[in-house]
């Protein structure tokens, strides 16, 4: 066979040309499957979602109805309610009129229904927003409760809440739902759907709460997690058909059912007949079980920083902490919402309950030392008020006992969130004192001081003050003079006074020096006197000072005791401007 060049290139050539071809037929039609040469939205036509069917929509209406507390709509489309309507009355072609005090009776027993889910105990300073009798709490299994609890007006358009959104997950058909129908009242089934719901509320800071998934749910000492839920998926069960039978309205919804079937062995010996089913449907209205979704803290951040901003205005303490309260139920770190708890708590504790001091105050800086002074001593002894709260004790007021179980956590959590907070850090040491922590609250105090090892003369002075506090608490408290942190606490005192120049701190820094020595198995009492004289020294010079003020530090118990079985100490207490206060029992 002879080669001929020039039949190969042509031929090369026309399968190139081919290639090429074949190459912009794609891409042609590539280009034109391309969003760019797809008509305009406009000229699209969109599928609509199907229409709810007749059980869908009365499943929808009646939800509605219930969440607006609109008795009249809500008892025109309750089986219970059409039930006793076509009972009374016979059969009806429409309505009895608004005013019939029918739908008041219906509405009432719905209200009786659902009433379980609603939190009715006041838990002082745990109480989560809106509160006692306006709170839906789901505290058994979700299943247990009415459908009709996840939709009451407390959670629709009454106050406190704000709304609530309905939309249908799912539709199904079940057995005919059966009951006694006519003059004769023979048996009669409709047919029946159960109609799923999801129900979405409108406000983080009023919808239900339920306990965390996997808490113990029955009754214990142990402070349970809570929740927010942002959702949950309810059953409504729906007969249709009942017109023919003599009904007003073609559909309703099986709620609460007109009678529930019931045993001779569980009825009094009274004669009481048992009762039926009415009517007998194979389900039940219920809340969905594990259906709840949760509010998390991206779903409105910014909401709840205006509810802490919001809570300060509220002039009722309680009110104020059980909005916080909310707020940290949604995020439990939330900066802001902790500063603001911690700091009215710790505030309220100083102002409530037997310690606090009975002279009146012309600084508020000198008011708040002496407070806390007189905490440490009622710490160390009495401790009725600390160890007591509204619930053990049945008080219808919360003790400082109450403000100190919630602010503790609280410190906690703000300490690991803020760890730069130094007030926060040492009223958390504080805190754990008065609530006889002993160790804990000096590893605060000295982990405080560590960190403050660098810092001005003036925070590290005041650390030291609190930690020298929290070693005496210990060692009083204990009743063990050897234990050698009463002399540490000596000395840190000590440490404070030479690096204060502020008389608060030098006078504070005096007094602990002194008292301290109350626990030492060998105290100097001249130097205890030398300790006092210079505390009174600079209480003098620290604002709003007054007699009256240092009477009332030296007639705390155990160190007035002292002072008047030593004649060591006679001039300084002949020195006292005030009359000294009568000695307490």
């Amino acid at each position: 066979m002879t080669y001929r060049p020039d039949v190969v290139h042509d031929g090369v050539f026309r399968g190139c040309r081919l290639l090429t071809a074949i190459l912009l037929g794609l891409m042609m039609v590539g280009a034109a499957a391309s969003p760019a040469w797809s008509a305009p939205a406009s000229q699209k036509k969109t599928r609509k979602p199907p229409a709810p069917s007749a059980a869908g929509k009365a499943a929808m209406d009646y939800a509605l109805a219930i969440s607006s507390g609109d008795q009249t709509k809500f008892g025109q489309l309750d089986f219970a309610c059409q039930y006793r309507m076509v009972e009374q009355q016979g059969t009806l072609k429409k309505f009895p009129p608004a005013t019939d005090g029918i739908y008041a009776d219906c509405w009432k027993r719905l209200k009786e229904a659902v009433e379980p889910a609603i939190w009715k105990t006041d838990e002082g300073m745990d109480t989560i927003w809106p509160g006692p009798g306006r709170l839906v709490f789901f505290t058994e299994p979700l299943e247990s409760y009415q459908a009709a609890a996840a939709v009451m007006d407390l959670l629709g358009q009454s106050p406190p809440g704000t709304g609530l959104t309905l939309s249908i997950e799912r539709q199904q058909t079940i057995p005919n739902a059966s009951f006694p129908a006519g003059k004769n009242r023979k048996l009669a089934g409709v047919p029946t759907s159960l109609v799923q719901l999801r129900v979405a509320y409108k406000d983080m800071l009023t919808s239900p709460v339920t306990f965390a998934k996997g808490a113990y749910r029955f009754r214990s000492t142990i402070h349970r997690p809570r929740v927010p839920v942002k959702s949950v998926a309810v059953q409504f069960v729906v007969m249709t058909g009942l017109k023919r039978l003599g009904y007003p309205s073609d559909a309703a919804v099986l709620s609460v059912p007109v009678s529930v079937l019931s045993d001779a062995g569980d009825l009094p010996q009274t004669g009481e007949l048992p009762s039926e089913a009415i009517p007998f449907s194979t389900e039940t209205s219920h809340v969905l079980a594990d259906s709840a979704t949760i509010w998390q803290p991206s779903d409105g951040s910014g909401l709840l920083i205006a509810a802490v901003a919001r809570s300060r205005h509220f002039p009722d303490l309680r009110d104020r902490i059980a909005l916080l309260n909310r707020v940290l139920l949604i995020d439990e770190a939330q900066p802001e919402a902790l500063t603001a708890m911690t700091n009215d708590l710790y505030g309220r504790v100083l102002t409530t309950g037997d310690a606090v001091p009975s002279v009146p105050f012309k600084d508020a800086m000198l008011a708040k030392r002496v407070s806390e002074l007189s905490w440490n001593w009622y710490a160390q002894n009495f401790r009725l008020d600390l160890s007591n709260n509204m619930e053990m004790g049945g008080l219808a007021e919360p003790t400082a006992g109450d403000f100190l179980y919630r602010m503790i956590p609280a410190m906690e959590t703000l300490s690991k969130v803020r760890p730069k907070d130094l007030d926060n850090r040492l009223h958390l040491g504080i805190a754990y004192r008065w609530n006889n922590d002993q160790l804990r609250a000096i590893q605060t105090h000295e982990a405080l001081v560590n960190d403050l090892a660098q810092a001005r003369p003036g925070q590290r002075a005041r650390a030291l003050i609190e930690l020298a506090w929290s070693r005496i608490h210990k060692v009083s408290w204990n009743r063990f003079l050897n234990d050698p942190d009463i002399n540490q606490a000596y000395r840190e005192a000590e440490e404070a006074f030479r690096l204060t120049d502020d008389p608060l701190d030098k006078f504070t820094a005096a007094y602990t020096m002194a008292y301290s020595q109350l626990y030492m198995a060998e105290r100097d009492p001249k130097l205890m006197l030398a300790n006092l004289t210079q505390a009174k020294q600079f209480f003098e010079l620290t604002p709003g000072a007054t007699p009256q003020v240092w009477s009332y530090l030296l007639n705390r118990d155990s160190l007035r005791a002292l002072l008047d079985a030593d004649p060591t100490f006679l001039p300084l207490l002949t020195a006292m401007e005030a009359k000294p206060e009568p000695k307490k029992d």
